[in-house]
């Protein structure tokens, strides 16, 4: 009897053992932005932080109303999946963990693509996947208008801003503009933003991305080329991206200035019953190199004021970043410099969003003919000089 009972009581323990581990399980939540990444993606790299981290449960937090509602709740996550502007204004206020110490292989990192991740020297986020902005293509009626052999990836990687006018002319000419952009606001305005920069390599900040250079030639002629396309009938202007998407969806246009392999698998199916084959191309560049313009997704780590709870972050971070398993979730990452012109991301940062609202302005006002090219360009210079 006694020995039952004594086994009966070491059971007793294990079982409370057992069931106080369970309980002191370290429980980190992940906030993902929207749009950041695909819901299959997100269970996926989930799931694999729960089968690597035995001492941690990873769950998703309750993101609907956004990062920035989950940390004046005093609910923020331990990790955030997302753009690097939804971290910046709370990396500035010290709530986010450094990474530079931790994060491997930034050398590799396209500079410009990083660049979007510090903040006063600190990184505060490591990249994981960018989705690359370029021209959607329709290849029907490219051929159509016999300029088919435009489309050889070999014969012409990038086409030279001769190239692509005279891809404009031919439609023009023939019945309709191949191409529509449409009123610039800031929250739309990054593909034409693109364009405006790649044409002539005009660059809207210098190399370091502190010096604002809008007023400069390349720039200039840039924008002087797009007025005169617009003004020429060569190019359509339509007052949102979504009418100019509509109209490239439904075979109207042969070029829409702002696609990416995201877009490519959400309208395949639409695409495919309406005849219509796409092919995407970088934007039309002077220096015959790809131009790169991309949204960034990438992993912060939150301070929950828990050494435990962000020593495991911070590791389930560097996984994300490094691990081979998670990069074969991530697939092809486009965060790595491969010899292109990369852009400087304006929406990274509240000086970049600055310039690309005093941009806007300044293009509008000079496609509708109010204000020449010059003095627009140079009261974007000013108007940066006045907001450092």
């Amino acid at each position: 009897m006694k020995r039952v009972l004594l086994r009966t009581v070491f059971l007793a323990v294990c079982l409370m053992m057992l069931s106080g581990s369970a309980l002191a399980q370290n429980v980190l939540r992940i906030y993902v932005g929207e749009g950041a990444m695909e819901d299959g993606m997100v269970r996926r790299l989930t799931a694999l932080l729960n089968e690597r981290f035995e001492q941690a449960e990873f769950v998703l937090a309750d993101g609907e109303d956004g990062l920035r509602q989950l940390v004046l709740d005093d609910r923020a996550p331990n990790l955030a999946i997302c753009s690097p502007r939804e971290v910046y204004a709370w990396a500035k206020e010290g709530l986010t963990l450094p990474l530079q110490q931790h994060i491997g292989g930034q050398e590799d990192v396209a500079r410009e693509l990083l660049s979007s991740c510090v903040q006063d020297e600190t990184l505060f986020m490591a990249p994981l996947t960018a989705q690359h902005r370029q021209m959607a293509i329709n290849v029907k009626m490219i051929e159509k208008h016999a300029m088919g052999y435009m489309l050889d990836e070999i014969a012409h990687p990038v086409w030279y801003p001769t190239e692509f006018q005279q891809i404009l002319e031919e439609f023009a000419v023939a019945d309709a503009p191949a191409m529509d952009i449409w009123t610039m606001q800031p929250q739309d305005c990054a593909a034409i933003e693109a364009l405006l920069q790649a044409i002539y390599c005009g660059r809207l900040l210098d190399e370091d991305g502190m010096t604002c250079m809008a007023d400069e030639k390349d720039f200039q002629a840039g924008l002087r080329w797009l007025r005169d396309l617009v003004n020429g009938g060569m190019i359509g202007k339509l007052e949102t991206r979504q009418d100019a998407l509509d109209r490239f969806l439904a075979g109207e246009t042969a070029v829409f200035l702002d696609w990416s392999r995201q877009m490519q698998e959400k309208y395949a199916k639409q695409l495919r019953e309406a005849g219509i084959t796409v092919e995407m191309r970088p934007y039309p560049s002077s220096s015959g190199l790809p131009v790169r313009a991309y949204e960034l997704t990438g992993v912060s780590v939150f301070d929950c004021g828990d050494a435990g709870d962000n020593a495991l972050a911070l590791q389930a971070a560097v996984f994300l970043h490094e691990d081979e398993s998670a990069q074969a979730i991530l697939g092809e990452r486009g965060i790595f410099d491969d010899g292109s012109v990369w852009l400087w991301d304006l929406a990274a940062n509240n000086r970049g969003t600055t310039l690309r609202s005093l941009l806007c302005d300044a293009a509008e006002r000079v496609l509708a003919g109010e204000e020449d090219v010059v003095q627009a360009l140079e009261m974007v210079k000013a108007g940066m000089n006045m907001a450092q």
